[in-house]
């Protein structure tokens, strides 16, 4: 799974990096993740960064897992499943 932060809808709310504070830091006003964007998130911190995706307050989060397909945010889809 990876996992990014959507800077444009980010709002610094910080309960990303209280639930999953390994992956997740507020930095000014946005979150960041540790990881790359072409990096996995490590399978033990998979379920605390799903649980933070579930909690931030504007859906800012999004997780890729194998096999979606990403879409730019000008179309309004943040993710496909195929």
């Amino acid at each position: 799974m990876k996992v990014l932060v959507e800077g444009d809808f980010c709002i610094g709310d910080g309960t990303c990096s209280m639930v999953c504070p390994e992956i997740f830091a507020i930095d000014g006003d946005v979150a960041k993740t540790s990881v790359g964007a072409h990096e996995d998130v490590p399978p033990e911190l998979e379920g605390p960064c799903r649980e933070a995706a579930e909690l931030c307050p504007v859906m800012a989060i999004v997780l890729m897992e194998p096999g979606d397909v990403r879409f730019p945010d000008h179309c309004g889809l943040k993710r496909l499943s195929c």
